[in-house]
């Protein structure tokens, strides 16, 4: 068995292909080599005794992950993630389109077919404010089978949601998002993406509420006749209501979400949309998707879907739902 020693590797030409440091190997300024593959493991099967800087693809999260020693308080090994944004195949924007077949059938109270299609694409249903259930009247439950009912249990996960890929606007990438349909007295209307630009990384349920403040939002629709509504002005935000006082897994009760008022959905170009003062969804129902309880009860007889709107109809109901990394 014969060893060759060396620190450098050069073309004929004496251009450098590698060169070794130690255990580094260390290519030149902008090489990649091609067909370069890294190991793949799932949280559980992370190598046990990994090297300061080992890198690997997490299939589980599907991330590249870079191992960066032993946390010094607990002892526990720091991987660090770089998920990036997933190019190809179908992502967020074919999920709403399947959706957006899959609920067209549907009325606005049919609550077990309507949440399977949710949990289909991999969505968890997480509200269903409806007329006299959308904040003081709305019912904590862990987990939801009828209108007029938020999952408590959920809220209080502090599972990380994921962020929108896959939108044909670049721009409403990168956030994490809620996704909420819209059934009126005429039936389903559309389903929206309510998107936090607030956070750059993932963030859990809880903190779209809590604490009470405003928070800024990007906004999609996908109307049932395939129609597009995009908003990426940054000028769109909501605090749900002033009048909430969330605990600090965003809802005020177990057997109410919000203390005083509250407003589901957004108004495109409305900042701090607020239930408890306004501004409020009817101020402009053409630009306008949810439910509200004006600074009053939660017996509202309003529907909010741009054209769609209704301002005297009892017959209607939103999902809201999320999907975890």
């Amino acid at each position: 068995m014969s060893n060759i020693n060396a620190d450098e590797l050069q073309t004929l030409e004496g251009a450098t292909i590698f060169s070794l440091s130690g255990n580094t190997v260390n290519f030149p300024q902008g090489y990649n080599p091609p067909g370069l593959v890294f190991e793949t493991w799932t949280t559980a099967t992370r190598p046990s005794s990994p090297t300061v800087g080992e890198i690997g693809y997490n299939s589980e999260t599907v991330s590249l992950e870079v191992y960066y020693g032993i946390d010094p308080f607990d002892g526990a090994q720091l991987w660090g993630t770089y998920a990036g944004n997933l190019t190809g195949g179908a992502g967020l924007k074919s999920d709403l389109e399947t959706l957006n077949s899959n609920l067209s059938s549907y009325t606005y109270n049919q609550v077990a077919q309507i949440k399977g299609e949710f949990e289909a694409q991999g969505f968890t249903l997480i509200a269903t404010p409806a007329y006299n259930g959308m904040a003081e009247n709305q019912q904590g439950t862990s987990d939801i089978t009828s209108l007029r009912q938020f999952n408590s249990a959920e809220f209080d996960s502090g599972t990380e949601i994921e962020l929108t890929a896959g939108l044909d606007n670049g721009t409403l990438n990168g956030y994490p998002y809620m996704i909420f349909a819209g059934f009126g007295p005429n039936g389903y209307e559309g389903v929206a993406l309510q998107i936090y630009r607030d956070y750059s990384n993932g963030t859990s349920l809880k903190n779209f509420f809590s604490p009470q403040q405003n928070r800024n939002l990007y906004a999609y629709v996908l109307n049932a006749d395939g129609s597009e509504v995009v908003d990426d002005s940054g000028n769109t935000s909501t605090i749900y209501s002033d009048g909430q006082f969330p605990n600090s897994s965003g809802y005020n009760a177990t057997n109410r979400f919000a203390s005083d008022d509250g407003c589901w959905g957004f108004r495109i170009g409305a900042t701090r949309l607020d239930g408890n003062g306004g501004p409020y969804l009817q101020d402009n129902a053409s630009n306008a998707y949810g439910c509200e309880n004006r600074n009053g009860g939660d017996a509202v007889d309003d529907f909010f879907w741009s054209s769609a709107s209704n301002t005297s109809t009892t017959n209607y109901g939103f999902y809201f739902a999320v999907r975890y990394v």
